[in-house]
């Protein structure tokens, strides 16, 4: 074979020790956060805001909620929020050629070969969906003698 093919490549390279070089950053970052932190404020109160600096930085270095990293994880959840959420289907313009009456399209498909379709009433939608609620055990006439005609029609 005279090509190797590359495999995990959504692996990344670990740069030092287990930490990759994403890792190191947000671990710098932490780092530096704390050391602006301890230059601002007293000591108690920057045990107060080490402790949950400390959680996010970590959060975002290690933490990978379903298999995505946190900051792409945030991202999305951002985006999701303020996007629009409401659609609206917008029915297309049909073109000329597409206007055709129902006498001559029904003409153009015996022609072609086509069968018409058949149109069923509200009655006998009614009996296919009490057959379907019951799971068969009920039929009615009507819906007998369709099933027949339709069984009839494919053989």
């Amino acid at each position: 074979m005279p090509y190797s093919v590359p495999q995990y490549i959504d692996v990344e390279d670990k740069v030092a020790g287990p930490f990759t070089a994403k890792q190191l950053g947000w671990m710098f970052a932490m780092g530096a956060t704390l050391l602006v932190l301890w230059g601002l404020f007293e000591p108690q109160a920057f045990w107060m805001l080490a402790i949950p600096t400390v959680l996010i930085f970590v959060a975002l270095a290690f933490y990978r909620p379903q298999g995505r990293s946190l900051v792409a994880f945030i991202g999305s959840m951002i985006y999701f929020l303020f996007r629009p959420k409401v659609y609206f289907w917008q029915r297309p313009v049909p073109s000329a050629k597409d206007r055709i009456s129902s006498g001559d399209r029904k003409k153009m498909e015996e022609s072609k070969g086509f069968k018409v379709r058949k149109q069923l009433d509200a009655q006998d939608l009614e009996g296919f969906a009490q057959v379907l609620d019951t799971e068969g055990m009920e039929k009615s006439a009507r819906i007998a003698e369709l099933l027949e005609k339709r069984s009839l029609s494919k053989k």
